[in-house]
């Protein structure tokens, strides 16, 4: 039996990642959650995930993006599908996301964001990673 994908959603927001587990877990996904880049940091020692739902700014401005650098230096993780998203930055080339290489990325999404659009970002990245 093959294991269904596994996400981790790492968001300070605790209804939006409720709302994401629900969405996902609806459609067979194993889902992770933490509510900090420090606790999401912690889980990716233990756990491998297929891919990484990550907001952007959580209790400080920059939190996310900085496990974005994090995720992407290591050798382990880098290659796992990234989604970022936000609800105050509405455009991936927004000036706090300069520090963060392009490809560093593979979604950038705004909240609020429809069941839909997630569901159909997850299912690409999940398609060229598996």
């Amino acid at each position: 039996m093959i294991a269904s994908p596994h996400i981790l959603v790492i968001d300070d927001d605790s209804d939006f990642r409720e709302y994401l587990r629900i969405i996902l877990e609806s459609h067979g996904y194993r889902v992770s959650c933490a509510s900090n880049a420090r606790d999401g940091a912690a889980l990716l020692q233990s756990e491998e995930p297929d891919l990484i739902i990550l907001d952007a700014m959580m209790s400080y401005a920059f939190q996310g993006l900085s496990l974005v650098q994090e995720i992407r230096q290591d050798s382990r993780l880098d290659p796992v599908p990234l989604i970022l998203v936000s609800a105050v930055l509405r455009e991936p080339a927004h000036a706090l996301l300069s520090d963060v290489p392009a490809d560093a990325i593979d979604a950038f999404l705004t909240k609020p964001i429809q069941p839909a659009v997630i569901l159909a970002n997850v299912e690409r990245l999940l398609k060229q990673r598996l």
